[in-house]
């Protein structure tokens, strides 16, 4: 078994599997400044000529990660429900002379899509939050330095869970207007939309607490609601709620702040630098709320009144009275 303490400076963890002895741990030697992707997976992909090589921890090597005081914490998290701006901020804060951002790193989704399966949550979520300090850590000993994670979307559903493992961590939430997001996803869905039609769709429960789901319009706007909802159920002194529309502007004037980060004149340029192109696809940006509200069909329209919008009115609300 290798020791945390052992692990190199260049050790990203890539996967995490739990297994009846402990935690194994799947690692590639990659250095932080090969993080220009927007996402993890796709530096993953990049270079997934590179070896793995993986390390068991047992149980009990874990154990100090049940007290908050063990292992490194990162200086802010970033929530979102998917095509709100989220990795705008992230790449934009990678202009942080030393810091490191990670774009939903594929080791925390592996820990949290198991929660997924009712089978397993029971036994697995007693662990969980040890787990997570633990591979944070990891990404600390990445790092070599401070360093924020966005997480993916649907790992929003599990804020409560994320607070409790990192309580005193700063959080935001990136949200945009409902109905330009409901139309972003039907273009390009995510994970929890690509399940809508599955057999087995773990997401259902979560989208259904809001209402029947007759529709992708309805099964959207219920998910959408359950993010709002779950992120409402944490605590607010920590948390800012960042509007797409401020953009790029909130990243040094309110994220940087919250999350003790001053970056410098010269960095502050090159996010604004950064902000006019397409983070995601190339070329310049061009702003899209006109064409995407006028894209939003009825459907839509009717399930996002019904209950994206009310909640993410009950979050704004309750976090601007924190």
């Amino acid at each position: 078994m290798l020791p945390v303490k052992e692990a190199s400076a260049h050790r990203f963890p890539v996967s995490v599997r739990r297994t009846a002895r402990g935690l194994r741990v799947s690692f590639v030697d990659i250095p932080l400044g090969e993080f220009v992707e927007p996402f993890v997976h796709e530096t993953l992909e990049r270079l997934g000529h590179l070896p793995r090589t993986d390390a068991l921890y047992l149980w009990e090597k874990l154990t100090p990660y049940r007290s908050l005081e063990h292992g490194a914490k990162p200086a802010g998290l970033i929530l979102h429900p998917a095509r709100v701006g989220s990795t705008l901020a992230l790449v934009c804060l990678r202009k942080i002379a030393g810091l490191g951002a990670y774009s939903e790193p594929t080791a925390i989704n592996d820990l949290l899509e198991e929660l997924l399966v009712p089978a397993r949550t029971k036994a697995w979520r007693p662990e969980m939050v040890a787990t997570l300090r633990f591979v944070m850590d990891l990404l600390a000993q990445h790092a070599g330095n401070l360093f924020v994670v966005k997480l993916r979307s649907w790992n929003s559903i599990f804020a409560p869970l994320i607070q409790e493992a990192f309580p005193e961590t700063p959080w935001i939430f990136v949200v945009r207007d409902p109905v330009e997001v409901g139309v972003s996803i039907e273009h390009k869905p995510p994970t929890w939309m690509r399940t809508y039609a599955a057999a087995h769709n773990p997401f259902l429960p979560f989208a259904a607490a809001h209402g029947g789901i007759r529709s992708m319009e309805t099964y959207f706007a219920g998910m959408y609601a359950s993010f709002c909802d779950a992120v409402g159920d944490i605590d607010p002194r920590h948390g800012k709620i960042i509007r797409y529309e401020k953009l790029p502007s909130a990243v040094w004037q309110t994220i940087c702040p919250h999350f003790g980060l001053a970056p410098s004149e010269q960095e502050i340029e090159a996010m604004r630098s950064l902000a006019r192109f397409d983070v995601k696809r190339g070329g310049v940006f061009v702003p899209d709320a006109r064409r995407k509200q006028a894209a939003a069909s009825v459907a839509l329209r009717t399930a996002v009144k019904l209950h994206a919008q009310p909640a993410l009115l009950r979050l704004e609300t309750a976090l601007s009275v924190k």
